[in-house]
């Protein structure tokens, strides 16, 4: 089977989302916390989805909302609440598991629940069987993204001035190591003092996360069969998720203020636009899961999100930590491509 040339939208898509990734943990960190970065994003993209509907509606004369409502089954206005606990999820594990270890767990429950909802046609989604080959470019997916997650990177410390007396960089060395062997103790105690359980809901989490990004693709999706317009799931989509994100963003301020002349003062000008980003999100998993198939338009925006976060990483763009790559991990990626291109052949 021919490759379907929308497959190009997610592969931009994919890249995106990285960014929109280290432009809201950027808010985050200037003293936004992850609430208010998931706010900002959800909220500013709602403008553009609502004029995206007014403009392919003529000024909402439709659809029929009461006939749209009928037709709707009421698990498809859930869609709204995947996107801010996914971005939510994003920011605050990873601190925890690390990014590796985050990715790794996401996105293989990510990829397998959307070959299980095309498969069975389950949320409303149309039923596309799973061939041979798009389960065999699955497996080789799940197996490249944990080569990625587990290779080995090199984090590049920014430089630091040290002193030009011999004595006085033996002893900086010296306090150094001391340092670093206080805090090695330091994290083992804390691990066999019962953080286990912890660290199991953030995995059980990271899980979660990786399924509902596949759940919100089909949502999206039956919300507009339902309405017969997809314009107004993109719309309805964005609406619903500022409820959450702004709920979760007042919960946060009550327990730790942002500090918003900081926010405002500081950030770079890139930080703000994360939402256009969501918007485009939206519209993809909205407008291409019927001709796609949920598990190629999820595979396709995988590959390309691991592939943006493996250069970010690699050059520190964007404020990231440099993390150089390596040849197990260049390897991973190579793999990851293949089994994208065997699903988007194969589906």
């Amino acid at each position: 089977m021919a490759i379907d040339w929308t497959i190009i939208f997610p592969a931009v898509v994919g890249p995106l989302m990285t960014f929109q990734g280290a432009a809201g943990s950027k808010l985050a960190a200037l003293g936004g916390g992850p609430g208010f970065s998931t706010f900002i994003i959800f909220f500013f993209a709602f403008f553009p989805a609502l004029i995206l509907w007014l403009a392919d509606t003529n000024g909402g004369s439709s659809p029929d909302l009461a006939l749209g409502r009928a037709n709707t089954q009421w698990f498809a206005y859930l869609c709204g609440l995947c996107g801010p606990f996914v971005v939510l999820c994003i920011c605050t594990i990873i601190p925890v598991l690390g990014a590796s270890l985050y990715f790794v767990v996401s996105v293989t429950v990510n990829m397998t629940v959307a070959l299980i909802l095309d498969n069975y046609g389950l949320i409303g989604l149309p039923q596309n069987t799973a061939s041979t080959g798009s389960i065999v470019g699955l497996g080789v997916i799940l197996f490249s993204v944990i080569v990625i997650g587990f290779a080995p990177s090199k984090v590049v410390p920014p430089a630091q001035e040290l002193p030009d007396s011999p004595g006085v960089v033996q002893a900086h060395e010296h306090k150094v190591d001391v340092v670093k062997a206080e805090e090695e103790s330091a994290t083992s105690s804390k691990v066999n003092k019962g953080s286990l359980f912890k660290y199991s809901i953030f995995l059980a989490f990271a899980a979660m996360a990786g399924a509902l990004g596949s759940v919100q693709a089909g949502l999206s999706y039956s919300l507009s069969v339902g309405y017969g317009s997809s314009s107004f799931s993109v719309m309805a989509n964005s609406g619903l998720a500022v409820v959450p994100s702004f709920l979760a963003f007042l919960v946060q301020h009550s327990k730790q203020p942002t500090d918003f002349r900081k926010v405002f003062r500081e950030a770079p000008w890139w930080s703000w636009i994360a939402a256009p980003v969501n918007f485009a999100f939206i519209c993809t998993v909205t407008y291409l899961p019927a001709r796609l198939g949920t598990a190629v338009l999820v595979g396709t925006m995988t590959c390309t999100t691991l592939l943006a976060a493996t250069i970010f990483d690699h050059f520190g763009l964007f404020g990231l930590p440099v993390q150089k790559v390596s040849a197990l991990k260049a390897g991973g990626i190579m793999l990851l491509l293949a089994g994208v291109i065997v699903m988007s052949i194969y589906k």
